[in-house]
């Protein structure tokens, strides 16, 4: 049974994906991401500033036409990725719940791992993969002016805004 989460998962996050949940387009904004993470980053330690936090994404590279689920769509919930203190992340893909770790160096370095899942199907499965593919691409963050992003190389992969914790509404 490990075996088939674990197959399942990782063909979830086999696609690639990316564009704004709320707008689905890219803006001038999201292209002019930053390539480096900032010196305060590497000086506060972004791990720090992330833990107890909750983020839902503004954008989603090559997100394409799979739909986000938005807070009216009942019993979906708003996708988001929550960071603990323990280096743990967790939070809501499009149709399942997710967890694992995250380990972030003061430079920005990120790696997600030991990532599980639900394995309910919904119509918000082609957003979760292509979420789910970004957070196992990502190699660097960025915190800055109350954004989040996620990297691969230079390109900005996934850009959040912070909310409150969605599981106590």
């Amino acid at each position: 049974m490990k075996i088939l989460n674990c197959a399942i998962f990782i063909a979830a996050i086999a696609c690639a994906g990316c564009t704004s949940c709320e707008t689905g387009t890219q803006s001038a904004q999201c292209a002019a991401a930053p390539a480096r993470a900032s010196a305060a980053d590497a000086a506060t330690g972004l791990d720090k500033r992330l833990e107890g936090t909750f983020w839902t994404p503004t954008f989603l590279k090559d997100q394409g036409n799979a739909k986000c689920p938005a807070a009216s769509d009942d019993g979906w919930g708003p996708v988001f990725i929550a960071f603990g203190a323990d280096g743990k992340v967790n939070g809501m893909s499009g149709v399942n719940f997710f967890g694992g770790s995250c380990k972030i160096s003061g430079d920005g370095a990120a790696k997600f791992s030991q990532m599980i899942s639900t394995r309910r199907m919904g119509p918000f499965i082609d957003y979760e993969g292509k979420f789910l593919s970004a957070l196992s691409q990502t190699d660097r963050m960025s915190l800055s002016g109350g954004e989040l992003v996620f990297f691969k190389g230079t390109d900005a992969i996934v850009k959040f805004r912070q909310i409150e914790n969605p599981k106590k509404k």
